[in-house]
């Protein structure tokens, strides 16, 4: 099939760069932030409003070539380090697929978050988790994993970046046609429609969907905080109104990190399809990781990593503290998000309890897929990914690459993570690694990383 290219229209296009969350919950339920800093400029907003389909598939192709590139990087960064001593051992290359499939994981939620804010993408959200994670001979995982079974490729790290990278790029051609056939396929203006069927801006529609699905991640988050706490730090799970140990402390606060880390990089990717948002970041820094703390989960200026970490834990209003804080540090975020696209939400909203929908798809979600990382290892409802407790046999590499890429991620984002007592470290190759404890994400194991507070610059 040949397609005829309008070479205008392309460079039209091509001026809108892009780079690149989790939920669907409706436009009517969004928050006006309480006074924090909503001060971004009438530029931004101008330029958002104006917003064409041209320009959005513009963004995402931009945002499919970051996606390519970044993940290339992380792969031949790892494939360095794995022969780094000489020819890997059998446990140094079973680490390293499962530490470049958590990078791989951590790819299929970024591109699945941006895709999900497009009006009737469903199809095109599981075509991409499918390309990248699924069991096909085809998906990205699966090229990998062929990659590695043959002995040629584990000769040097040089032919093992060629025949990944391959894998990389036959991949990516793929999901490229399958945004394609979706901007080819879809009216993005006639669909982009308020709650009771009004059509809307397209970049009011987008908008709405970003903080939509920010409001359901932050929301699951919050559902799953309180449990994970409690199975993490207190003997049988069962919070005993006793402080929880350093030890035992320093690891649960990894793992929180690495949540908010998470949430971060999905937001901040969906952020990136938009003209001007790099205003944003410099707002939502200090509100994500200032070093202000909330007292009993309140402190609009609080840092909402920060007040999460000094929680009384073994408080009798610890339930009631965790729901405040989380209310408030979503009240305070979502207030420059709604400035900067032009959006008005409700006074004193708070988060869902119930309701989450996880970006992933079930088979992706459910303990079948690196024993349920993508659901938070929850046996029921909706978790939050890689936050709770690890079952026996799971490989924490897997976790390591998700949460290490999510890290450089951020760091290209403009939003810094504070230190933390020795669980982080900082990067040799450029943005900030989650170092090494003893034993993953397990609860009260440790935390996560790739040991000795290394990190990757991913070359965002």
């Amino acid at each position: 099939m040949i397609f005829f290219r309008d070479e205008n229209k392309a460079r039209r296009q091509n001026r809108h760069a892009f780079r690149p969350v989790l939920g669907d919950s409706s436009l009517e339920e969004r928050v006006v932030m309480n006074a924090t800093a909503a001060h971004i400029s009438a530029a931004a907003n101008t330029a958002n409003a104006g917003m064409t389909a041209a320009q959005v598939r513009a963004a995402f192709n931009t945002a499919l070539q970051n996606a390519t590139r970044t993940i290339r990087n992380f792969v031949n960064a790892q494939s360095a380090q794995l022969f780094a001593n000489g020819t890997p051992t059998t446990d140094q290359i079973n680490n390293f697929r499962a530490q470049v499939a958590g990078a791989v994981n951590a790819t299929a939620l970024s591109l699945s978050s941006q895709a999900a804010l497009l009006p009737r993408s469903d199809n095109t959200v599981a075509s991409i988790q499918n390309a990248l994670l699924g069991s096909g001979r085809n998906s990205l995982l699966s090229r990998i994993d062929t990659a590695l079974q043959n002995n040629r490729n584990l000769s040097s790290a040089t032919r093992l970046q060629n025949a990944i990278g391959n894998g990389i790029t036959n991949t990516f051609l793929g999901t490229r046609s399958t945004f394609n056939n979706f901007f080819n396929t879809t009216p993005l203006n006639r669909l982009s429609v308020d709650a009771s069927g009004n059509q809307i801006p397209l970049q009011q529609f987008l908008g709405g969907r970003v903080i939509s699905q920010f409001q359901n991640s932050l929301g699951a988050f919050a559902n799953a905080f309180p449990n994970v706490a409690n199975s993490a730090l207190f003997p049988n799970g069962v919070n005993n109104g006793t402080s929880p140990s350093s030890d035992l402390l320093q690891a649960f606060n990894s793992q929180t990190s690495n949540a908010l880390g998470t949430l971060t990089a999905q937001l901040g990717r969906n952020l990136q399809l938009f003209p001007n948002s790099g205003l944003l970041s410099s707002q939502l820094n200090p509100l994500l990781f200032g070093s202000g703390t909330g007292t009993g989960g309140t402190g609009a200026n609080a840092g909402f990593l920060n007040s999460l970490q000094n929680l009384q834990f073994g408080g009798a209003n610890f339930n009631s503290d965790v729901s405040n804080l989380f209310n408030t540090g979503f009240s305070n975020i979502v207030s420059p998000l709604n400035s900067f696209f032009g959006l008005q939400g409700q006074q004193n909203a708070t988060l869902p309890m119930t309701g989450f929908n996880n970006i992933f798809g079930q088979n992706f979600a459910s303990s079948t897929f690196n024993n349920g990382f993508n659901n938070g290892f929850a046996t029921t409802g909706v978790g939050f990914p890689g936050f709770g407790t690890a079952p026996t046999g799971f490989n924490n590499a897997f976790g390591t690459g998700f949460n290490n890429f999510n890290t450089s991620v951020n760091s290209g984002l403009g939003f810094n993570f504070p230190t933390l007592g020795g669980t982080l470290g900082t990067g040799g190759l450029g943005g900030t690694g989650i170092g090494t404890t003893s034993g993953g994400l397990a609860a009260g194991a440790g935390g996560s990383g790739l040991g000795a507070g290394t990190g990757l610059g991913l070359g965002l």
